[in-house]
């Protein structure tokens, strides 16, 4: 229906200034944004919001929720959250390269809030149709600070599964931790590396 809500994907790498950009859009225009990940926004009850009535909607994006009433106001398009694909911080080169159909499905992929009737909130994968999307913008961001922010995240991700104490042993916030992670991180996979290169 070309009346329904298209998307405009505000695609980005993680830590490249996705959310503030959302949250800036939102103060400036009072008009609502959404995220495909949707762990971000839940509301009281441990659901999501979905952008539109459809049965296109269910499986994402879903409604970034805020203090404000205006900035829920969903109208012909609505710039949408997503990191896509090509990431991956500690793993295998083959599940961060990338196919141009691999990419795209990683762009369509949401995870959506399941509230269990024993009051447990689980996140569900799924992925939503790629005719909703009208749009794209890209965040491009040197890439040198995006290794740096996911070494940031890195530690932050750390410090919530309660190795604090074993983190600051291994890794430093400062240069000298940075270095060692980009060493550890380049040496990991040198072979792999060869086979794709």
């Amino acid at each position: 229906n070309k009346d329904h809500t298209k998307l405009i994907w505000l695609l980005s790498f993680p830590n490249s200034g996705n959310s503030f950009t959302t949250q800036m859009f939102r103060a400036y225009t009072n008009m609502a944004t959404a995220t495909n990940y949707g762990e971000e926004h839940i509301n009281e009850h441990g659901q999501n919001i979905l952008i539109g009535d459809g049965d296109e909607y269910k499986n994402g994006p879903f409604l970034a929720i805020t203090s404000s009433k205006k900035s829920h106001d969903v109208g012909k398009f609505v710039l949408t959250k997503t990191h896509c694909g090509g990431r991956c911080g500690r793993c295998h080169p083959k599940f961060y390269v990338e196919s141009i159909q691999s990419f795209k499905e990683d762009c369509l992929a949401a995870r959506r809030a399941l509230n269990l009737t024993n009051g447990t909130v689980v996140y569900e994968k799924v992925s939503y149709d790629e005719n909703l999307v009208g749009k794209a913008i890209h965040i491009i961001r040197d890439p040198l600070d995006n290794i740096v922010s996911r070494y940031h995240l890195f530690l932050k991700m750390r410090e919530k599964k309660g190795t604090v104490i074993e983190l600051e042993q291994i890794y430093s916030n400062d240069k000298k931790g940075f270095r060692k992670w980009c060493k550890e991180r380049d040496e990991a996979y040198v072979d792999e590396l060869k086979e794709i290169a």
